[in-house]
């Protein structure tokens, strides 16, 4: 069986329980790290989002800003897709590649 979680996770602290409960189940981690190269795109995309999840509030720019400024980098293996290519290339990546 497979997960997906879809999470931020920019810190090292907060990635190891991910690995935890892999290794608990013994099943693989493949780590797909997105990202949005063209910061205005990036911004516009979350300025229109409208996620509608109950007790959740949408996420805002600055958000994102602050989330970036503590980001640090995975260091374990992992694929980076640039969201700015189509979603066709995104697939085909993820299937050469993973």
């Amino acid at each position: 069986s497979s997960v997906i979680i879809d999470a931020v996770c920019p810190q090292a602290w907060s990635r190891e329980p991910l690995y935890v409960a892999a290794a608990r189940q013994k099943a693989n981690v493949k780590v797909i790290e997105c990202i949005c190269s063209d910061e205005g795109l990036h911004r516009r995309r979350t300025e229109s989002r409208i996620r509608n999840i109950p007790g959740m509030p949408e996420i805002t720019w600055e958000a994102v800003l602050q989330r970036k400024s503590v980001y640090k980098p995975w260091e374990e293996p992992h694929l980076i897709l640039d969201s700015v290519s189509s979603l066709e290339d995104l697939v085909q990546s993820v299937k050469l590649k993973i």
